[in-house]
């Protein structure tokens, strides 16, 4: 728990296994934001339409990395709840899923950072995908709709090159036509200006 400095309850803290955690039986929409924190980073060579890429949509990456498939990297997850602005923020270090080839599913058309270049990434969150398929679902288990973050930041590293920072300015948001927000970066067209990037 995070106090004020009244004493009060400022920010409860969560992590895997604890009693705290929301039931899937009685509070469906907090299970599925607490339970599904992952990230899936779709990676285009040809860029696609991010208004009609979802989860049930038939374009299917060049990469797509998942970072929600490794139950040891849950247990590093830490889940803090503000109550004063209702927000929710993952922590964790140590996770490594996404720098593990072998966990991605490849077209094999990216293999260095020297396809990047014009390439498109769009990010997607874990429980905004749940949500979405479940609001197409039987009615019984349809959620509501939540907010998600206003913006995001990428940080990239492939091998020993430097880490590339894509910030929340450089995104632009869509909609897929089941609701899932598409966070959208356009890598620069040549690999002079993608070695620029911050």
């Amino acid at each position: 728990m995070r106090m004020d400095d009244d004493n009060k309850i400022e920010a409860v803290r969560l992590h895997e296994g604890s009693p705290l955690l929301p039931k899937g039986f009685t509070e469906n929409l907090a299970f599925q934001v607490f339970f599904r924190p992952g990230l899936i980073l779709n990676f285009f060579k040809t860029p696609t339409n991010p208004a009609t890429f979802d989860v049930f949509s038939g374009d299917r990456p060049d990469i797509e990395m998942r970072r929600d498939r490794d139950d040891n990297d849950r247990k590093k997850i830490e889940w803090e709840y503000d109550l004063k602005d209702r927000s929710i923020t993952f922590r964790a270090s140590g996770i490594g899923i996404l720098s593990r080839p072998e966990t991605w599913n490849s077209s094999g058309r990216i293999v260095s950072m020297l396809d990047l270049p014009g390439a498109q990434l769009i990010v997607q969150l874990g429980y905004d995908q749940a949500v979405s398929a479940l609001a197409s679902a039987d009615p019984k288990e349809r959620l509501e709709r939540i907010n998600l973050p206003n913006s995001i930041r990428v940080y990239i590293q492939v091998g020993d090159r430097r880490e590339l920072t894509l910030r929340g300015r450089d995104f632009e948001q869509y909609k897929g036509p089941n609701g899932t927000t598409n966070f959208v970066y356009t890598f620069p067209k040549t690999y002079e200006e993608l070695l620029q990037l911050p």
